[in-house]
């Protein structure tokens, strides 16, 4: 009988489950953050390494097989619209086949392979070289960019993410952001630049009158929220910056003067544009920072 180490079995299969996120991520063009395909790629090894437990076997059939996909790519990606999450699952699922028929084609040729390929509840435990192991997951990359070519190129499937930290009114507030590079936005007065920022995430900065004033911005326009807050203490914080957007003409923009901002631990000399609706469809970050 072969003998299987947990980790290795681990291992193995956290590495092909990154690759395959991380394909299917650039086939389907969904955007993708390198920690949430990490997690999901370990969630998958997790459950990959739980077949050797025989009173758990239940876990192995196929329509938890089926649910089971369904929540790595859930956490790999967020909560997507009905066409994109069936978009980036069915790649995923096209990406696990030919990554598993890559393997099974160096099962065929190679009798050391063959040897060292085992697989147990549709899961594979590959005691192989790295060497066999990158050549496959090449082949199987290779092979569904044929099948996919030109398909995604518009989107962006990858991008670059901050880590913010917004200081204002005595309290701290941490954020993700992405990058943008097509957010221009400088305040006209000081000509400093402006990172976008989401309400939800600037409101645990504020107190009393002026929260209650900013969080008006779900309902109101700028301009009429920076009339309520010229009545608060804080509202020499708070200008009006005008912009333009696709669809939009122009338009005014809520800024506030933080105390500090910190762009992955170093400090940007920044204003912050608050704005009511959601940047990111799935969540995964709160600010577009074009600096």
């Amino acid at each position: 009988m072969k003998t299987v180490y947990i980790d290795e079995l681990f291992a193995i299969n956290l590495a092909v489950n990154y690759f395959i996120l991380l394909a299917a991520a650039r086939f389907s063009g969904i955007e993708a953050r390198r920690l949430r395909l990490l997690i999901a790629s370990a969630f998958g090894a997790a459950y990959a390494a739980a077949m050797f437990f025989p009173e758990i076997g239940f876990l192995y059939t196929a329509a938890l097989k089926a649910v089971f996909t369904v929540l790595i790519v859930l956490i790999a990606f967020g909560k997507k619209t009905k066409g994109k999450l069936f978009r980036v699952t069915a790649v995923f699922f096209m990406v696990s086949l030919a990554f598993a028929g890559m393997v099974m084609a160096s099962r065929s040729l190679f009798s050391k392979a063959a040897e060292a390929i085992d697989m147990r509840n549709g899961v594979f435990y590959i005691n192989i070289s790295l060497k066999t192991l990158i050549i496959s997951i090449a082949a199987a990359y290779a092979l569904i960019a044929v099948a996919f070519r030109g398909n995604g190129r518009r989107h962006v499937t990858e991008k670059r993410f901050y880590q913010v930290a917004i200081f204002a009114f005595g309290k701290k507030t941490l954020i993700e952001a992405m990058e943008d590079t097509g957010n221009d936005l400088v305040d006209p007065i000081s000509g400093k630049k402006i990172i976008a920022v989401e309400l939800s995430s600037v409101l645990p900065l504020l107190n009393g009158e002026t929260y209650r004033a900013v969080s008006r911005l779900q309902y109101e326009s700028a301009p009429e929220v920076i009339e309520r807050l010229s009545e608060t203490e804080d509202g020499t914080r708070f200008r009006l910056t005008p912009y333009r957007a696709v669809g939009v003409a122009s338009g005014m923009l809520l800024t506030m003067r933080p105390d500090k901002v910190e762009i992955d631990g170093k400090e940007a000399d920044i204003l912050v544009a608050i704005v009511p609706g959601r940047l990111s469809e799935a969540g995964g970050y709160t600010a577009l920072c074009g600096i």
